[in-house]
Formats: C-alpha cells, structure tokens, sequence
C-alpha cells in the first residue's frame, strides 16, 4: 500500500468499531487504570479468554455491523497467540485493526518483528510521560519508559503506522516540554491525550 492510498485515520474512524479486551493482564501498573490496579492484587490469578471466546465477541460485532477493531487490554502483546486474534478479525472481514499497547515487547528485535508480522492497520502506543521518571512513574514500572520509546522507534522504522495516545496526569503534565520534544523525535502519525475526569459524590 502506497502512501497515497492508506486511508487516514479520520475515513477509517468513519467505520462501526469494537474495541476487544484481549486480556487484563499487563506489565504495566498505570496509577489511573482500573487492570493496573488488579493486576496488583490478583496478577497471579488472571488467566487471558480463550481464543474461541474472543473470536465469537468478534463474529458477534461483525454480524451488528463493526468493521474496524482494536485490541486493548490490560496488555495484548501478553498473548502469545495475538497474532491469531488478528487473524480471526481479518479473515471474518475487519477492514481495519489496531493494536493498544505500550510496545514493550517491541524494544527487542525479535518482538518487533513479530508485531509487524501481524500485518495491523495502526499500534496505539501508550506514552504517560516525557522523561523516564515521569513515565515510570505514573505506570509504575521502572524501565518502562525505555522498552516504550525504543519499541515505539522500532515499530515506525519498520513503516507501522503509530499514534500515541496519553492520559492527562500529574506526571505528564509537569513532563510536557520533554513530552513534545519526544513526540518531535518519534513522529507518529497522531498524537491524542484524554483525561480522566472522576465526579465528586456527596456522602449523605
């Protein structure tokens, strides 16, 4: 596919989406996520859904009318088997399938290689910082601001489309200059930030 014929993301949001929980296991703990928060108490304990389950979600979703898909976790690169869940989208018809990850397992040559041999529309990287202590910091992972960067450099040396996606915290937002240089530096096709907003309750 050439460059003038890729779709941009704005005519592929047009297509019905289902967004598929691959898994919640994660390597990350991300302070404002609910599967961080679990895998601190039941990591031992979380097993990923079967293929079969995931695929019957995915027939399901295609049947109402979803053509476009993204795996999202927890982190789906856990699953040894993703590339048999993009698979399975593929061959029922999804015209476009995104990987939500935080492309750790992409710093190494031999995990890159084996994203890209997927053969997905987009990775949605996950970036929470624009420093490593920033960034390990809000996913709690030391080391994580490393393996994103360098897997996020590897995935579009090999010519993956990237956007990188970032949750408006203390951490990013005090990182922000370093942020926007780094997003300089990588040059993802997109760059989206969202923020959590939680609605005060009154205890009666």
């Amino acid at each position: 596919m050439t460059e003038s014929s890729k779709a941009t993301s704005t005519e592929e949001m047009r297509l019905p989406n289902v967004e598929i929980h691959a898994t919640d296991l994660c390597n990350n703990r991300c302070t404002f996520c609910t599967t961080g928060w679990q895998n601190l108490d039941e990591h031992g304990t979380i097993q990923h859904p079967p293929r079969e389950r995931v695929r019957q979600q995915l027939e399901a979703a295609y049947a109402r009318g979803a053509r476009r898909v993204i795996f999202e976790g927890g982190e789906p690169t856990l699953r040894n088997d993703l590339g048999e869940l993009v698979l399975d989208a593929r061959t029922l018809g999804f015209e476009v399938c995104t990987i939500f990850t935080n492309a750790r397992v992409a710093a190494s040559e031999r995990g890159a290689q084996w994203l890209v041999s997927m053969g997905v529309s987009w990775f949605q990287v996950s970036v929470q910082g624009g420093t490593a202590a920033a960034h390990d910091a809000s996913v709690a992972s030391k080391g994580a601001f490393a393996q994103t960067v360098e897997g996020t450099r590897r995935l579009i040396a090999r010519g993956q489309r990237v956007k990188i996606n970032s949750v408006l915290t203390r951490q990013l937002l005090d990182s922000l200059d370093d942020y926007a240089s780094l997003m300089i530096e990588l040059r993802p096709e997109e760059i989206r930030s969202e923020a959590h907003v939680c609605t005060p309750v009154t205890l009666i």
